[in-house]
């Protein structure tokens, strides 16, 4: 995750762009492949065009899991990611993770590691991704998210302080279709403190001081 940063920075807004121009053309070949399958079991084709508009912004395979469901092709999302979307799948482009903390703090901005729950339910394995991450650049771990029991919540707070790294937390909300989200909503009462963004903003502006790419835990 990247909090602060200079949305217009260049070296970024290339990056962005090319991500996005795999990511549209990876989701058109997942089409492409469902169409073949589909057309195998003497059904119509989806139209990869009426997908996209849909979607009314960012496209992912969630948005062709819903087309699947209003042709009546699938019940419901696992069924359109078990019988079409994971075997009709295509790589994801890769961007390593060393790369993605460098550029995010070149453009002045902040670096915190996604919802790690979904990573590993392992905390050995945790515990060694964390150092990694932390040796690589890493900034913050994202404590507070929907995937996270308050159990995990506590621990991830204990491995956060322990290494005097910043905070965060989350929705992972993408989109509409995910009917039981809200932007910027967590489960139940679970709050994100304030002081959270207060601090993410005094590591970003202490980075901005320095210039980029500068480290502000010292």
């Amino acid at each position: 995750l990247g909090y602060c940063f200079d949305p217009h920075h260049a070296e970024l807004c290339t990056a962005l762009a090319e991500f996005r121009d795999f990511r549209n053309s990876r989701n058109e070949q997942i089409v492409t492949r469902i169409n073949q399958r589909l057309a195998a079991e003497g059904r119509s084709p989806l139209n990869f065009t009426d997908i996209q508009q849909r979607a009314g912004g960012t496209l992912g395979r969630p948005h062709i899991a819903l087309e699947l469901m209003a042709r009546g092709y699938v019940r419901n999302k696992d069924e359109a990611f078990d019988r079409y979307l994971v075997p009709c799948n295509v790589d994801k482009k890769v961007f390593p993770f060393e790369e993605a903390v460098a550029l995010i703090q070149r453009a002045g901005g902040v670096t915190s590691l996604a919802h790690p729950a979904y990573i590993s339910r392992d905390r050995q394995v945790l515990v060694k991704l964390f150092d990694a991450f932390v040796g690589c650049g890493l900034e913050g771990i994202e404590v507070y998210s929907n995937q996270a029991s308050n159990d995990d919540i506590d621990w991830f707070l204990s491995e956060a302080n322990r290494r005097k790294l910043l905070v965060t937390g989350g929705s992972d909300y993408h989109g509409g279709h995910q009917e039981e989200l809200v932007i910027g909503g967590l489960r139940g009462n679970l709050r994100v403190p304030y002081r959270c963004v207060e601090e993410l903003r005094f590591a970003a502006a202490r980075r901005q001081a320095k210039g980029p790419g500068s480290a502000f835990r010292s």
